[in-house]
């Protein structure tokens, strides 16, 4: 009776599988006949062009209105902008003025000096780890060879490096987590993804 039980659970199962494989079927056949029969001239792709940064000129007189109307109407103000945008030969000041910042007003160097210091800051104390462990190893392998008073001496050095480590510990997880919060505060003060990294 078992035996039978577990066959017909096993049947029923497979029964189900197959009818819900077969539905998925009919549903991908049903699909693909709908997305045959959506014509081509239907769909439309946008594309945004955004209009050019314009420099200010500080000695540029101011136009008139009637300076303003008597430009020729088919002419597109926006492709002699860009011309005269391309035509000008900014200098380095003017340059400076279309800098992009975040919403903070800090720049690109701002955010570029400020993450490399703290990463400098935990790579260092990350390489002081190393190498206070790399002499607490050695005086730990002195101390296995030396005798009498000598003994005291290596175990006094290990002692003042234990306290090291353990500063040194402390500083490096200040320093992950004040890395961590200038990523942090990047991202909310919509610092792009390139200045940070």
């Amino acid at each position: 009776m078992k035996k039978f039980t577990v066959v017909l659970t096993i049947v029923l199962y497979l029964a189900g599988g197959m009818a819900y494989a077969r539905s998925l079927g009919e549903h991908a056949m049903e699909e693909q006949k709908r997305r045959e029969g959506v014509s081509a001239d239907r769909v439309t792709t946008f594309y945004y062009n955004p209009p050019p940064v314009m420099p200010v000129k500080e000695n540029s007189k101011e136009a008139s209105a009637d300076d303003e109307y008597a430009s020729d109407e088919t002419e597109n103000p926006r492709d002699a902008d860009a011309e005269e945008l391309e035509a000008s030969d900014s200098s380095p000041e003017e340059a400076g003025r279309y800098e992009i910042t975040d919403l903070r007003g800090n720049n690109e160097a701002y955010w570029r000096k400020t993450m490399s210091d703290a990463r400098n800051l935990v790579k260092q104390l990350e390489e002081e780890a190393s190498a206070l462990t790399l002499r607490r190893n050695a005086l730990q392998l002195q101390l296995s060879t030396a005798n009498g008073s000598r003994r005291g001496l290596i175990r006094d050095d290990i002692d003042k490096i234990v306290i090291e480590q353990d500063t040194n510990r402390k500083n490096l997880e200040e320093a992950r987590g004040e890395l961590q919060s200038r990523h942090n505060e990047a991202r909310s003060s919509g610092a792009l993804p390139g200045w940070v990294e």
